[in-house]
């Protein structure tokens, strides 16, 4: 008299991502910009292997809201780097004091710690040439998906 009850088969669970997916992309950028290999950064903001292999990464790179996050981490790095003059003159007083060895191991310092200050002024002179603007608010994830989401193309 007892009816069977039916019990609804298991799902299988998805594993729970590192970051939500505003957060994975703009982690996806910051790598990138650092210079980090676009398969490692993928791994590194949290996407799944199957999302790393070469033909995603190279699709994600090319979308529209990736570009947008890179130009706004490459602003955000270059208003930061004007911060660094004073480690760029330290830079230049320890090759000097390299150079002053009269050694192979000391004008090989010198030429590189010249070259690292060289690659950060290159940096610092361009932060300057971008106007600076202000902080952006924390934006809510619909906020982003308006701002950098895929856009809907209305054919009418």
């Amino acid at each position: 008299m007892d009816e069977p009850v039916e019990v609804p088969a298991k799902k299988r669970a998805r594993p729970k991502q590192k970051f939500p997916r505003p957060v994975m992309l703009e982690h996806f950028a910051r790598g990138v910009v650092r210079g980090v290999e676009p398969k490692q950064a993928s791994r590194e903001a949290g996407y799944s292997k199957s999302r790393c292999n070469k033909g995603r990464v190279e699709d994600r790179l090319k979308t529209e809201a990736y570009l947008k996050m890179e130009q706004k981490v490459r602003e955000e790095d270059a208003r930061t780097l004007t911060e660094v003059e004073p480690i760029i003159h330290k830079l230049i007083e320890a090759a000097a004091k390299a150079g002053s060895l009269d050694s192979a191991a000391g004008y090989s310092a010198m030429r590189g710690l010249l070259a690292e200050a060289a690659r950060l002024q290159l940096r610092v002179d361009i932060s300057l040439l971008l106007p600076p603007s202000p902080p952006e608010p924390e934006m809510t994830r619909e906020e982003w998906l308006a701002e950098y989401g895929p856009k809907r193309e209305t054919n009418l």
